[in-house]
């Protein structure tokens, strides 16, 4: 095995002991601490940047990943800023912008629409501990009253579509993929190149209406967020019914 991934295999186990933000060892300090090159400590730093266990920036040194799990669930939507608080840490919404017009032909399909229909795009961004860690587009076919004050309130749009519109929110349809950023997303994410983030594209309808009234599109930074899969029911919940 290389020295960098012994190196590197190391310092992951420390990392399980360590608070997300703590700083890990400087290069120079690896290099003194377990006797190797100063190639061989960047290497290993750098596997670990790979692994999405660390981030990495220029003039703050190497820090511990948040890396909040991130659920995709059957027919369920999940709530962000609810995930995030759940794991003790602060959520806040930014919104970009809010338009209306007219959908790309992709949007248009998943919602059952026409091209000509008019439609609602919110962007916006997710911060944790005032940190941007995401970044969503969403298409809704209603153009709600309020929709803007709610979102720059940093109100769930999930919440918003049902206690405004009264809809009961499911999800149709996901799809998870580990991507190179898109440059004007890692732009929005603050992140240096075009590393890998999460995209999710989702479908959420209407139980009652038993249509589609969203499309969304969320890029997730990867040293943020652990997003996994989630279907069928555990024997603990099974006994619960």
């Amino acid at each position: 095995m290389p020295k960098y991934l012994h190196l590197a295999n190391k310092l992951g186990e420390k990392i399980n002991s360590l608070k997300f933000g703590e700083l890990l060892p400087t290069e120079h300090e690896l290099m003194d601490d377990h006797d190797v090159s100063r190639v061989t400590a960047r290497e290993a730093l750098r596997e670990l940047e790979v692994r999405h266990l660390v981030r990495r920036e220029r003039g703050s040194g190497t820090r511990v990943a948040l890396r909040l799990p991130y659920p995709i669930k059957d027919g369920e939507a999940p709530s962000w800023s609810q995930l995030v608080r759940d794991a003790g840490h602060v959520a806040t919404r930014k919104v970009a912008e809010i338009t209306r017009g007219t959908p790309p032909e992709v949007v248009a399909k998943e919602l059952i629409i026409s091209e000509s229909k008019h439609v609602t795009k919110i962007s916006r961004m997710g911060l944790v501990n005032n940190e941007v860690a995401t970044y969503q587009e969403h298409w809704l076919i209603e153009s709600p009253k309020n929709l803007e004050e709610s979102m720059n309130n940093g109100e769930s749009l999930t919440y918003f579509l049902q206690q405004h519109l009264g809809y009961r929110i499911v999800r149709n349809w996901s799809r998870v993929d580990l991507i190179p950023a898109p440059i004007g997303v890692a732009k929005a994410l603050q992140l240096i190149g075009q590393p890998p983030v999460w995209h999710i594209k989702s479908v959420n309808g209407c139980a009652k209406l038993r249509k589609p009234v969203e499309y969304s599109e969320s890029f997730m930074r990867a040293d943020a967020f652990h997003v996994y899969l989630e279907f069928g029911q555990t024997q603990k919940s099974i006994g619960e019914l």
